[in-house]
């Protein structure tokens, strides 16, 4: 008797990725997060997509392969997206990031723009 294995649900597939970030296995992290961004990639604002992406930045800012400027590159993606859960934590992350000068050049004028809401993406 031959058994068909399922293809693991794509919310499995989140919890999964958020569990090897939250135990610093980074490297797995981002194969999974990736390997799910790529599988969604026909829904860009699909709730899973957008968190998958929210916690794809959070690994590159830890310093994932030093690509910290990817980081702030998914935290805009989310920022941008629809999503006001995850819009709200990206914006709060890239005030982190343009206030740190982590992945981006140091700039207190767009952290401030960010946290009072004047921000124009672009």
């Amino acid at each position: 008797m031959s058994t068909k294995k399922n293809k693991p649900k794509y919310s499995d597939l989140l919890q999964l990725a958020k569990k090897q970030f939250k135990d610093e296995n980074y490297s797995g992290a981002v194969c999974s997060l990736t390997s799910l961004i790529d599988y969604q990639k026909f829904h860009k604002n699909d709730q899973i997509t957008i968190e998958a992406k929210f916690w794809l930045a959070k690994t590159y800012e830890k310093g994932f392969k030093n690509k910290t400027d990817q980081a702030v590159h998914y935290y805009h993606e989310v920022f941008n997206s629809s999503n006001l859960q995850f819009k709200e934590k990206a914006r709060d992350c890239l005030i982190n990031c343009y206030s740190q000068g982590i992945g981006v050049k140091k700039d207190i004028v767009k952290a401030d723009e960010l946290y009072n809401g004047k921000f124009k993406n672009k």
